[in-house]
């Protein structure tokens, strides 16, 4: 277990402490006390990211972006392999991963279903500089920090998605948050500064994966 494990809930926590709201919690609007105190906070609908709705294969991937970067195959004595990671690096710096239900270790079937797809944002650049990237929800990769994402999701839950090293091999996500609509499970990651660097999404609750 990572160190980033406490730091994450050392986070999360002050957020919700220095916004004075928890999580999930209907949002006041008027201190009038003719008006009702509370009125129930309304959850945005879910967004495809990058306009793929899940479940997909890896031949649409494919036919959009091309042939992956790099592939990431499960080794042969991997007792609860995942299924393979296809990565593509994108001239912007971006990195686009998918996860597929391929678990052959020498090849990749393009017919093989798609179960969770990320992005995630460019690295620091030499110059100290980074390069900010449009998402969903009206978020930006290097641009949205993690207060500005919890207090736009209302129903949003703290995630530990960020200490797998499944997804996160460099350790690159210090802090996660969980939201869940209409049966899609987006991840918002965060950086040691509490900036969003990514955002996954999958079709199954991510965090009860063996």
């Amino acid at each position: 277990m990572r160190a980033s494990k406490l730091i994450a809930v050392g986070l999360l926590s002050a957020i919700i402490l220095a916004s004075g709201c928890v999580p999930g919690s209907a949002q006041r609007t008027s201190s009038d006390p003719a008006e009702p105190a509370l009125t129930p906070a309304v959850a945005p609908t879910a967004e495809p990211l990058e306009g793929y709705e899940l479940p997909l294969d890896v031949a649409t991937l494919e036919a959009d972006m091309g042939d992956p970067s790099s592939i990431e195959r499960p080794s042969a004595d991997d007792p609860s392999p995942w299924g393979q990671w296809l990565v593509w690096d994108r001239p912007d710096g971006t990195r686009f991963r998918a996860l597929a239900g391929d678990y052959s270790p020498d090849s990749t079937d393009s017919t093989a279903g798609v179960s969770y797809i990320e992005l995630r944002a460019s690295p620091q650049l030499e110059s100290g500089t980074t390069v900010a990237t449009p998402t969903i929800h009206g978020f930006t990769l290097n641009g949205t920090d993690i207060r500005e994402v919890d207090e736009a999701l209302p129903e949003s839950t703290p995630s530990m998605m960020h200490d797998r090293p499944e997804l996160d091999p460099d350790d690159v996500y210090h802090a996660s948050i969980l939201y869940e609509q209409d049966g899609l499970y987006t991840y918002f990651f965060f950086d040691d500064v509490g900036m969003l660097v990514g955002v996954g999404q999958a079709v199954f609750y991510m965090d009860g994966a063996d």
